[in-house]
């Protein structure tokens, strides 16, 4: 490595090089700091995020039960609705 790259301080405060260890008698870096991973797992780990699923999956189900009862008591409705048109155009007065 090239001095400029062992040099970090332009980095910032704390900045460190990334750990390399011994795999297969090769060096590797590491690809995320640990803190990550342990923030990665942290999230992976985390359940607060169920609940708004199944709050999206009842909502999912209510609208096509909805579209169901709104299909079937459409027709009818309508055709009601035809039935007593009908007759109101074909009434006579007194």
């Amino acid at each position: 490595m090239t001095p400029a790259l062992q040099d970090l301080s332009c980095l910032g405060v704390g900045a460190k090089r990334t750990k390399k260890f011994r795999v297969n008698k090769t060096y590797k870096t590491q690809i995320l700091p640990r803190r990550m991973t342990d923030m990665l797992k942290a999230f992976l780990r985390d359940e607060t995020g169920a609940e708004l699923a199944e709050y999206a999956v009842a909502v999912a189900l209510l609208v096509a039960i909805g579209l169901v009862v709104y299909k079937t008591l459409g027709t009818s409705v309508n055709t009601a609705n035809s039935t007593t048109g009908s007759k109101i155009n074909t009434a006579t007065f007194p």
